[in-house]
């Protein structure tokens, strides 16, 4: 039986015969009459390749998925499976004008996504996928030789957030050395290369469709966040776009890899932390304190510990004020504290006055330019230290952070690594090389809370074997502290 798949011009859509289709739809309900037999629920059954067939096509990102069905369940031969790429859009890089000081992993990245055109990449956080990226689409556009100054958008940079979009847009701007078009709330300018803000986006996705006709390449940058209605609506208006694209340093903790590929691709390249370790990456030191709480204290739920265990902790929050002081007393390199609550951030930065430190405290209500210039000082060197809420977790790229000091309690893989991931960057001024990424994080005691700790710590060694160092007393991290000078 010869079976013959159809790609798109644009590389969105497979065409498929019907009788393919019948056997899949086949395969799916047998699976779940299986899973109903058995009482058991599987991740197939949750998303049946049949439920993203429409006119006898799919999307291509699920190509392997289809032809991995056709092979193992039907017994259709490989050799019997032709691809028909003739309909497929040849565009034509010229040959890539990249930085001589890109690392191996950044041009890899670059490559990968000019082979596969769709799908996503999965590289550390702090690793410059950013800085990648940006150098792809500079060549993108070299290729298509045409005017700077077009308001009609042709690459489209998809954000969850308006810190990375920020971010995001000033990288962008300095590679391509021209002026880049923002879609978010305050700002809503369209150029040949536009950042945009998700939600903004998918309104403009149903009430501006046209606008999205000219876009030939799309990049979803934190791609494992592209699971909402949001993300499908954006990226289903793009439907002339030859490269479909996603980033992210944590595509493992992906809710939902099926609808991923649907919506993207595949998983085309995975670059590892130990990859990077020694080259362009510190492996991280936790240095983790266990904090005992008033066991008198009666709590009401987990909001209500939270408020009393961490929030108002005296001796905690004198911890994180008398670490970061004595970090910056004999230290160069920057520190950085997050926390979850506003309220917390604001507590802390009072504790700062009292010991005659000015520490800036960055959060969702602080104004944008005062966001921006507290960060850039921060870049710069201008500025030592900084409290921030969780507009810090992602998209921010500060290499001279030396300590970063996590207050949350959390347990979520994504929020750990990529707090950890702050720190871990390389960097060297003129006076001196950063030699270490210190992460103190904090064991606390109580049932709330000792859970979550134990959890990222597991999520931590899987990444970095090896690098939680445990402390009973305040003076004995002090103690390491000083020891690494």
């Amino acid at each position: 039986m010869k079976i013959t798949f159809a790609i798109s011009p644009n590389n969105t859509n497979v065409v498929a015969s019907p009788e393919v289709k019948a056997l899949i739809k086949k395969t799916c309900s047998f699976k779940s009459k299986l899973i109903s037999d058995n009482n058991k629920f599987t991740k197939f059954n949750k998303n049946p390749i049949i439920n993203y067939y429409k006119n006898d096509t799919f999307p291509t990102g699920l190509l392997k998925h289809v032809v991995e069905e056709l092979v193992n369940t039907h017994n259709i031969n490989l050799q019997d499976i032709i691809f028909d790429k003739s309909l497929l859009s040849k565009h034509v890089f010229s040959k890539l004008d990249l930085p001589d000081w890109l690392y191996p992993h950044q041009i890899q990245i670059i490559n990968k996504c000019i082979e596969f055109k769709r799908g996503t990449i999965q590289s550390p956080t702090g690793s410059g996928k950013t800085i990648a990226i940006s150098y792809l689409i500079k060549n993108y556009l070299k290729s298509l030789n045409e005017s700077k100054n077009s308001e009609t958008i042709e690459i489209l940079v998809i954000v969850p957030s308006q810190q990375l979009l920020l971010a995001m847009h000033k990288t962008l701007e300095d590679v391509l050395d021209e002026e880049v078009g923002q879609l978010y709330n305050l700002q809503k300018t369209t150029k040949r290369v536009t950042v945009g803000l998700i939600n903004t986006v998918a309104i403009y996705a149903s009430s501006k469709k046209t606008l999205f006709k000219s876009i030939n390449m799309v990049v979803v940058d934190e791609a494992h966040k592209a699971m909402s209605s949001s993300y499908k609506k954006a990226l289903n208006a793009c439907s002339n776009a030859t490269y479909k694209l996603g980033l992210s340093g944590t595509i493992k903790e992906c809710i939902d890899v099926f609808r991923l590929e649907a919506l993207i691709g595949p998983l085309v390249l995975t670059i590892q932390e130990e990859d990077l370790l020694n080259k362009t990456l510190i492996k991280p030191t936790i240095l983790a304190l266990c904090c005992e709480h008033d066991s008198t204290l009666t709590v009401d739920g987990y909001q209500d510990a939270y408020t009393k265990h961490i929030v108002n902790n005296t001796i905690r929050n004198k911890y994180v004020v008398d670490i970061a002081s004595f970090w910056l007393d004999n230290n160069e390199g920057g520190c950085l504290i997050l926390v979850e609550k506003i309220e917390h951030g604001e507590i802390l930065k009072k504790l700062f006055l009292l010991n005659n430190r000015d520490v800036p405290f960055l959060h969702g209500e602080t104004d944008q330019k005062i966001r921006e210039q507290v960060l850039q000082n921060l870049i710069n060197e201008k500025q030592k230290i900084c409290i921030a809420s969780r507009i810090f977790n992602e998209g921010t790229d500060i290499p001279c952070l030396g300590l970063v000091i996590v207050t949350n309690a959390g347990k979520s893989a994504i929020r750990i690594t990529q707090q950890i991931g702050r720190a871990l960057r390389k960097f060297k001024n003129e006076t001196s090389t950063k030699k270490n990424a210190i992460i103190v994080d904090f064991k606390d005691s109580s049932i709330f809370f000792s859970s979550a700790y134990q959890e990222r710590s597991k999520q931590i060694e899987l990444r970095f074997p090896g690098c939680i160092n445990e402390f009973q007393k305040y003076y004995a991290l002090i103690k390491y502290l000083e020891s690494l000078k």
